[in-house]
């Protein structure tokens, strides 16, 4: 989960997926609303990496993750089940 507290970061307009070759060489797919690319381009893969660990970084880790959404659970009015009938 990424907070709003972490502000506006670069990769928020899509996924950043990255792929390392068995020859050492690594790859960055992204994908977005309406499209998804492949880069090769070692810039643009050395950009998307490093907006992926900026990403990464600034998230919470899994057990501040969950306490997150319990407290905003606690907070929640339990909702009942429309009425079968």
């Amino acid at each position: 989960m990424l907070p709003f507290s972490a502000g506006p970061l670069h990769s928020l307009g899509g996924s950043i997926t990255l792929l390392w070759l068995a020859d050492g060489k690594c790859l960055a797919y992204t994908e977005g609303s309406y499209d998804g690319r492949v880069f090769a381009n070692r810039k643009h893969v050395e950009s998307l990496h490093l907006a992926y660990d900026q990403l990464r970084d600034a998230a919470l880790t899994p057990h501040q993750s969950r306490a997150f959404i319990e407290r905003l659970l606690e907070d929640c009015p339990p909702c009942d089940p429309a009425d079968p009938t």
